[in-house]
């Protein structure tokens, strides 16, 4: 099964914004790409300068950069991860 799990980054004095933003441009229920795996959407809020592009950088692309770089507006990460299907060891009832 592929698992699709996207991070979305947002500065929490924007929220405002980015809630008009996802009622407008994200479709949370595609109904398509569930047909090839599942989806996970993670969204990350909080205030400047707490971490929010270091974890999402950390866990979709594995690097961690010391340097600040200040994101305007909203910023989107995607990570595929493959995982196989497992039996179950015990009979299901």
């Amino acid at each position: 099964m592929l698992l699709t799990i996207t991070v979305i980054r947002i500065n929490y004095g924007n929220l405002k914004t980015f809630v008009k933003y996802v009622k407008t441009t994200i479709n949370w229920s595609d109904e398509e790409s569930s047909l090839i795996g599942e989806n996970i959407k993670f969204i990350l809020i909080g205030d400047s300068l707490s971490g929010k592009t270091s974890v999402a950088t950390r866990f979709t692309e594995n690097t961690f950069s010391t340097t600040y770089r200040r994101t305007t507006g909203v910023d989107f990460y995607k990570r595929k991860i493959l995982l196989q299907a497992l039996k179950p060891t015990h009979p299901v009832n």
